[in-house]
């Protein structure tokens, strides 16, 4: 009794395993023998993806913000530095963009 079990569940395992390779597009032969590791790898890559999105996400969402604090920086120098230069002075590219 014992026996039929365990093979349903390594039976269940094995089609999961294996349809989750499948939509991936792994379509090559899976042994019995590396069902468990496959397995554990196949979760740690599915983990790994979606800290992957997590991070692109706050990357992108930094950037957004960023982008709005210089934009009224760079306002305020284009509007400053002309008005505080001596006519025929050469401002330095680094301090206006």
């Amino acid at each position: 009794m014992c026996d039929s079990v365990e093979s349903y569940t390594i039976g269940a395992k094995y089609r999961t395993v294996k349809k989750r390779l499948d939509s991936l597009g792994y379509k090559h032969s899976l042994s019995l023998d590396s069902l468990s590791l496959v397995e554990q790898l196949l979760a740690d890559l599915i983990k790994t993806t979606e800290s992957l999105k997590h991070f692109k996400s706050v990357a992108a969402n930094n950037t957004e913000v960023d982008d709005q604090l210089t934009i009224p920086q760079t306002t305020v120098l284009e509007t400053t530095v002309p008005r505080t230069t001596v006519p025929g002075t050469i401002v330095p590219k680094t301090i206006v963009p």
